[in-house]
């Protein structure tokens, strides 16, 4: 594939990459890809067995990837790229023309324009994807893919907010289709500005020599020789299966079945993208710190409240609304991790970089099939289970159920299959969830952020104090690399803070590192807080430090050997006092007996063994 863009390059890249995503979110949702194209097929009249047929159209046409993905290589990604994705914009703004249409040639002529419309953005759509997905694993940093995801998920947001007002606007009133044309032509400018901007991403070139093999089906097909992503595969049909028909006809459900207008449908979008913007950064985080597995599996396994939330929802418009905002509002946010995690586990550690054009491929047309079928499928379902007519108990069976059933069979069977994908060195689902409950996620986040924005010293032993107080394992590794701050107070505050939060592995190993360390002022603060946490792996350093140089330290380290119930250092102990008895041992002398008082207490509690009366019985015989 060649060197590629150095880092340097990409890093440079990336802001032209989230311009692009910003553009080509409000072409998505005010053109062909979103909300609006729905309510608009809708307005024209057709049934949900066309409107299924047409969306089926998208990812059926991405099963070209298998054909096309080795010519697009040769012909070089960015440059295929930006043809089609240029040529699909031009497409969809064809329906501008729809209404004209459908006066003159009627219902079936706009139906059939539509169609004609659709096949040909699909094409064009497939052909720029499967050049899309072999570029953005190379032109972004693998250390930094979730993050990154996250931030473009922000800017999307914003700009898919600010879009979703301009539609709600325009289609609060009436109008007919006339209303959809002018949120078409703002689709289209945007839809062409963002293929301006994506020409300035870096990387992308083409691969000017192939082998005659780099052609043949076996090499196209070899990927699923590989188990990880043959697992992947599997899981991400049975959710495309369950999971897509649901979303797709979403704002028909609540249209025809809750009876919500058009606008607040548009509306639930907004939720959802609000939902979105907020999580994305912590889930993009939490990707790159603890692994895309746990990220996966824990979005994949939430969206089941959103299933079952739909299947209970009323179906009047004024108890539905304030439902229904909150069910899509927990969507956005469960879908943002799943959609986070599964791309980031695809790219890092399942696609070699060397063969990313051939696992892309094989990718992008397994979702096509699977993606197809499933609004084609349940939109014949849907249609068939209206002319059935079912009820059960007395109360109508709405036209939906089928979708809502196939959404909470299929998720848990998805979850069950991608837990099998193992990745080294990634937190396992079941910590990682754990982790959400202790302490304060919610204080750990905003000490997070406060942390990445801290400059001046105050601001960051502010932070750092935050950070304990959370008492969360999410903030770990900010703590342990605060002990290496510039700033002495910001050290000491660190050292505090981890006295005080939950104890963690990596934290003592941290303290005992400090303790050996060259500061006798933190050093002594170290072993204090050893004490304090009880993590019995501190022992053996803390009976090092009896032997120390520094009096204080020799004290601190004997007290909290007493505060861990450490018996085995009190010979120890003794013979330090008896060394020591000069004018600087005088100083820390009762310190020393109240730590043999402790360690007398704790380990020999009978009214025989007086400790005191033990310590002051040595001392008089040294004398």
């Amino acid at each position: 594939m060649g060197s590629g863009p150095s880092t340097t390059e990409k890093l440079r890249g990336l802001p032209w990459a989230l311009a692009n995503s910003a553009c080509n979110i409000v072409f998505c949702y005010l053109g062909i890809l979103g909300s609006v194209f729905m309510l608009f097929l809708d307005e024209a009249g057709l049934d949900k067995r066309q409107i299924g047929f047409l969306l089926a159209l998208f990812p059926f046409s991405g099963t070209i990837a298998l054909v096309i993905g080795p010519l697009i290589e040769r012909a070089g990604v960015k440059r295929t790229f930006l043809l089609f994705w240029t040529l699909r914009k031009l497409v969809m703004a064809l329906l501008i023309a729809t209404p004209w249409v459908m006066g003159r040639y009627g219902a079936t002529g706009a139906f059939h324009y539509v169609t004609a419309i659709v096949a040909a953005f699909a094409l064009c759509r497939a052909v720029a994807e499967t050049a899309w997905y072999p570029w953005v694993q190379e032109y972004v940093p693998d250390s930094i893919r979730g993050r990154f995801t996250a931030t473009s998920s922000v800017v999307s947001t914003v700009a898919g907010l600010l879009s979703m007002g301009v539609a709600t606007l325009v289609l609060r009133g009436s109008g007919g289709l006339s209303r959809f044309t002018w949120l078409f032509v703002v689709a289209a400018v945007f839809g062409l500005v963002s293929a301006v901007v994506a020409s300035k991403i870096p990387g992308g070139a083409p691969v000017p020599r192939m082998s005659a093999r780099t052609l043949d089906l076996g090499s196209v097909f070899r990927p699923f020789a590989d188990r990880r992503f043959r697992l992947y595969l599997f899981g991400l049909a049975v959710a495309l299966l369950g999971v897509t028909p649901l979303i797709v006809y979403l704002p028909l459900f609540m249209k025809e079945v809750c009876g919500l207008s058009a606008g607040q449908v548009v509306m639930l979008d907004g939720s959802i993208m609000l939902a979105a913007a907020l999580v994305s950064v912590p889930w993009g985080w939490a990707a790159d710190r603890f692994g895309s597995r746990p990220i996966m599996l824990l979005g994949l396994v939430s969206l089941m409240v959103f299933g079952l939330g739909l299947a209970l929802l009323p179906r009047d418009s004024g108890a539905a609304l304030g439902g229904a905002v909150a069910l899509v509002f927990i969507y956005g946010m469960c879908s943002t991790a799943w959609v986070i995690g599964s791309g980031r586990i695809l790219y890092n550690s399942i696609i070699p970089a060397e063969r990313r054009t051939a696992y892309t491929s094989v990718y992008y047309a397994w979702i096509g099939v699977f993606g197809g079928i499933s609004p084609l499928a349940s939109g014949w379902l849907i249609e068939r289970t209206r002319e059935a007519g079912l009820s059960w108990g007395g109360a109508e069976i709405h036209a939906y159920a089928p979708v809502i059933i196939m959404f909470l069979v299929s998720v848990p069977v998805a979850t069950w299959i991608m837990s099998r994908i193992r990745v080294e060195g990634e937190v396992p689902a079941t910590t990682f969830a754990a982790m959400l409950v202790r302490g304060s996620p919610i204080g750990a986040m905003h000490s997070l952020i406060s942390y990445s924005f801290a400059s001046d010293e105050k601001t960051r032993v502010s932070t750092v104090e935050r950070l304990g107080q959370a008492k969360s394992p999410l903030n770990v590794e900010e703590l342990v690399e605060s002990l290496d701050d510039l700033s002495f107070n910001v050290r000491y505050e660190t050292i505090i803070s981890i006295a005080r939060t939950r104890p963690h592995a990596r934290l003592t190993e941290a303290l005992i590192a400090v303790l050996d360390g060259d500061e006798p002022d933190l050093s002594i603060a170290a072993a204090w807080a050893l004490g304090r946490i009880g993590d019995p792996r501190a022992i053996a350093p803390l009976r090092r430090q009896l032997t120390s140089g520094y009096p204080l330290l020799a004290a601190r380290s004997g007290r909290a050997l007493a505060q861990l119930g450490d018996r085995e250092s009190e010979p120890l102990l003794l013979a330090r006092l008896r060394e020591e008895l000069d004018d600087t041992l005088s100083l820390l002398e009762n310190q020393i007996l109240d730590a043999m008082h402790v360690i007398k207490m704790l380990l020999l509690p009978t009214a025989e063994a007086d400790p005191e009366n033990v310590v002051y019985k040595e001392e008089d015989e040294s004398k």
